[in-house]
């Protein structure tokens, strides 16, 4: 346990020197708003410590979204989900390109909008908090309910997320991985 609270906290250093405003720039207008994915079984709450962060570092609120989404529905269905609230912050805030914060389950289903969906396209930083990339051994305490079995290691799931290029396109790609 305590190994992974020290990796959340290197994750959120890396993500606020990431994204944090530069003493140059007065506002989050000067940067991509934020998507911020949660894991398995959370919620969008599970995000506000960290954007009351940034809002302390001198973001706007308009800029950071995070939203609920169902633990019970495929990491590719969480995929189509990523890509429609992408576009809905683009169009809301006009900007060009999305940053994404991801944690654990949450960085699949954005690594896989990535690959597969054309996120590529419309996201300039994703930032993998704690994500099983691989795998996690701890999947197999749920294993039973999909999609966490998705998070196994071997899935087809990863597996298929895996093969060719990892990292796709041009997106800045930031990890902070978890021990099994």
């Amino acid at each position: 346990m305590r190994r992974f609270v020290v990796l959340g906290l290197v994750g959120l250093v890396l993500s606020l020197a990431v994204f944090a405003p530069s003493g140059r720039e007065s506002s989050a207008s000067h940067h991509n708003p934020i998507l911020f994915v949660h894991g398995y079984t959370s919620n969008a709450s599970a995000w506000d410590t960290m954007k009351a962060r940034f809002l302390a570092d001198g973001w706007e609120s308009n800029y950071l979204y995070a939203y609920t989404f169902s633990s019970t529905k495929s990491n590719a269905s969480v995929a189509q989900d990523v890509a429609n609230r992408v576009n809905e912050i683009k169009a809301a805030t006009g900007a060009a390109k999305v940053d994404i914060i991801a944690h654990s389950m949450g960085s699949l289903s954005s690594r896989y909008y990535l690959k597969n969906l054309g996120g590529t396209a419309s996201v300039d930083d994703w930032v993998s908090l704690g994500g099983p990339n691989h795998g996690t051994t701890w999947a197999y305490g749920c294993f039973f309910f999909s999609p966490c079995n998705q998070m196994l290691p071997g899935s087809s799931f990863l597996n298929a997320l895996n093969s060719g290029d990892e990292t796709p396109g041009a997106v800045t790609m930031h990890l902070a991985v978890a021990v099994r």
